[in-house]
């Protein structure tokens, strides 16, 4: 009996949540720019509401506790110890996907691993600098850097033989071969 009291008790509760908040979105377009404006922030919502009204009026004047309020908190802290399991979890695999690899590069230099372990640290160093270089990147705005006039002669026998064909990125130009471009990043 008292558990049928206790979900009708909350039932009450849903139902005033969305004639409040039905109401409050009536209300909300009553305004020109359909915003409540910043004094009546906390009509926006019946848990603000509440909330304002337990701050001003007291605790038991309320219909939701404070409760709420830490239960949002809760799922959020719920969220970011999901992100920080699953991070874990990424690491892990990593790890071993690095003592396999190492293994196999054991079994595959035989004696000679400990004479090249100095290379192969500098190569992984120098990979991981690279990974974080390249992660940082952002792309080059290349322009041609000043208009191109051409002859009576190049506009007539060769119409699409333009400088800025070499900046086009699509099916548009045909290419015999592509440019190779090495580009050194130096931090200096």
């Amino acid at each position: 009996a008292q558990r049928r009291e206790l979900e009708a008790h909350i039932e009450n509760i849903n139902e005033m949540i969305k004639k409040y908040n039905s109401d409050a979105q009536v209300f909300k377009s009553s305004f020109t720019n359909k915003a409540i404006a910043g004094p009546l922030k906390y009509l926006e919502t019946f848990e603000d509401y509440e909330l304002t009204k337990a701050r001003t009026l007291g605790i038991e004047k309320t219909v939701i506790p404070k409760a709420s309020r830490v239960q949002t908190d809760l799922l959020k802290l719920q969220e970011e110890r999901q992100a920080l399991l699953n991070r874990l979890q990424q690491m892990t695999h990593q790890t071993e996907y690095t003592q396999k690899d190492e293994e196999d590069l054991r079994q595959t230099l035989g004696e000679k691993f400990q004479d090249y372990q100095p290379m192969i640290e500098e190569v992984k160093k120098n990979l991981r600098r690279v990974a974080e270089q390249s992660k940082n990147a952002k792309p080059l705005q290349i322009k041609v850097q000043h208009p191109y006039t051409y002859s009576k002669w190049d506009q007539i026998h060769e119409p699409y033989n333009v400088v800025e064909n070499v900046l086009a990125d699509d099916e548009s130009v045909y290419r015999a071969l592509n440019p190779m471009l090495d580009l050194s990043l130096i931090h200096i």
